[in-house]
């Protein structure tokens, strides 16, 4: 979406530019052509003493803009930090015209930076008629001006040295912002933007009609071009930030918010049980995702609610025994006390119900901590037995084999040498079969030693291969006969008695499947191959795991 709305605002930029200084242009060339003026022939006489023309000096005199508000904004989170406005410009909602500004500016930059022929690289004037953004970054803020019209260069100047005072004096209070405008600095900061507003407006040359709304009107169209892209970036940036900092005013837990799969989680540790129920409150009113409860509780909090609990029990006892004590006195505490008994029975059974609860919860969390734990060395052979999939797929790769290639997702070794096998036959090329009995041999001791001598190894699988040529049947059976040749020839090598491979091997016929495909054409010789791969006996391990988890 924002990839499409980067040409909409490049021609708008350029429109709006272009459309300026013809307006500006018509406007000087209609003051040169007015009648006699003692104004005019003043400009005449300074251009002749001068030597600028009377264009220029017309410029000149058009040029100062007057600030009718400045926004500080804070860079990390788009905040509002200070903001100053002049009479008749203040802004209604100036939270939400600084997010929107944060947002226009970062807009039109990432537009700026994917122009080939664009050599800036951070924007400073945004304008529409006579309404102007002037942006001032430095540090972790940036400075908005809302002007009537572009500010000339020494005007720039002025509001460049401001800003950079500003930033030497209150730098700490900038780079440790959070969102709290009670912070005391905050007014002087607003108190030295409004002095600055104030010697801008006494030292304007020229009285101009101000429109009051200028700075909300150049901020809305602005901002209405790019409301699509920018307003879900905003509301996801700042929403749940907002909603964190209301929960820790309101109850004084640091809790952060996560949005998942169309959930709302929480996360963090509650200090107070009590506080969960507020939380709920607040984001109830705000959101109508489901909340999950992902927050912990220290066990201090517990315990502390279950002596309140006993308190109150002992309290309700002591209340109990007065009422007695009451009644031996009178007999027109009666009734008081026959409904007064009812309640105590009521409030007696729900603390025990719930003392019930917490003398179990506290079991269980005695028995969880003092489950003994598992000793290094078994931890170590549990966590071997769990990745030995891993480490032996990691170990066949690592192997250097001539004339094989090992795949490094699941360790199967491909072997499809030139002519391994002629077309049709199913006797393997006797040359050829001699130079990768090395590279068998690596494999197969590669897997039995990793699997503890085979102890945890189901078998291994020799795969047969055709080309595509002749029908299915035909090259079904072909590369069946071709897996047991393999197969014949590994158990002939004194590999196959060293480890007894017997017991593992296993021919398979895979006929035509998976031809090797090159440049959109089949290398029928290189589809003509074996596969090596292996199986683990998860049987096995699974009981292993077992045993050590219970030792």
């Amino acid at each position: 979406m924002i990839d499409a709305l980067y040409p909409i605002m490049g021609g708008m930029i350029s429109k709006y530019v272009t459309q300026a200084i013809k307006e500006m242009m018509e406007k000087i060339n209609d003051k040169i052509e007015q009648g006699l003026s003692v104004e005019r022939y003043k400009r005449k006489v300074k251009a002749k003493l001068t030597g600028v023309s009377e264009t220029e000096l017309l410029l000149e005199e058009s040029s100062d803009a007057t600030i009718e508000s400045i926004f500080i904004i804070h860079k990390e989170t788009g905040l509002l930090i200070a903001e100053a406005n002049n009479e008749n410009s203040e802004i209604d909602d100036p939270h939400m015209v600084a997010s929107m500004a944060s947002a226009i500016k970062d807009f039109v930059n990432d537009w700026i930076s994917n122009q080939a022929e664009s050599g800036s690289k951070e924007v400073q004037l945004l304008s529409y008629g006579d309404a102007t953004l002037y942006i001032e970054s430095a540090g972790s803020v940036y400075l908005i001006a809302f002007l009537d019209s572009e500010p000339d260069h020494e005007q720039r100047k002025e509001i460049n040295l401001f800003f950079a005072q500003i930033i030497k004096r209150y730098s700490t209070l900038f780079q440790e912002f959070e969102g709290d405008d009670s912070d005391p600095r905050i007014a002087k900061v607003e108190a030295e933007l409004l002095k600055f507003l104030n010697t801008q407006s006494n030292g304007t040359k020229k009285q101009k009609h101000k429109e009051s709304h200028a700075s909300k009107i150049v901020a809305a169209l602005l901002i209405g071009t790019i409301t699509l892209g920018a307003g879900l970036f905003l509301k996801e940036k700042y929403g749940y930030y907002v909603l964190e900092k209301r929960i820790q005013q309101r109850t004084g837990e640091k809790i952060s918010l996560h949005e998942e799969d169309g959930r709302l989680y929480l996360k963090g540790e509650l200090r107070e049980i009590d506080h969960l129920g507020k939380v709920r409150a607040i984001l109830k009113k705000q959101t109508d995702l489901p909340i999950i409860n992902a927050l912990y509780m220290p066990i201090e909090e517990i315990s502390r609610k279950f002596k309140m609990q006993q308190h109150k029990l002992e309290t309700l006892q002591q209340s109990e025994q007065a009422l007695h004590t009451l009644q031996k006195k009178t007999q027109k505490l009666e009734a008081s006390q026959s409904a007064l008994n009812t309640e105590l029975k009521a409030e007696r059974a729900h603390i025990a119900q719930l003392t019930q609860s917490m003398e179990k919860m506290v079991k269980s969390l005695q028995k969880v901590l003092s489950k003994p734990r598992i000793d290094p060395k078994t931890q170590a052979k549990i966590d071997a037995l769990r990745s030995m999939s891993t480490r032996l797929i990691l170990a066949v790769t690592r192997q250097h084999y001539n004339n094989a290639i090992p795949n490094p997702k699941n360790g199967a070794l491909t072997i499809q040498s030139k002519n391994l096998f002629e077309a049709g036959s199913v006797v393997p090329n006797p040359e050829l079969i001699e130079s990768l009995k090395e590279d068998i041999g690596t494999y197969i001791d590669t897997i039995i030693n990793t699997t503890h001598n085979g102890q945890y190894l189901k078998r291994i699988i020799i795969k047969g291969y055709t080309d595509t040529s002749g029908s299915q049947s035909l090259n079904q059976r072909l590369s069946a006969q071709r897996a047991e040749e393999i197969k014949r020839y590994i158990l002939s090598l004194p590999i196959a008695k060293k480890h007894g491979l017997s017991r593992f091997l296993v021919a398979k016929g895979m006929g035509e499947q998976d031809p090797v495909i090159i440049n959109g054409v089949e290398d029928k010789e290189a589809s003509r191959r074996i596969e090596l791969s292996f199986q683990l006996d998860q049987k096995k391990i699974n009981a292993a795991l077992s045993r050590l988890r219970h030792h």
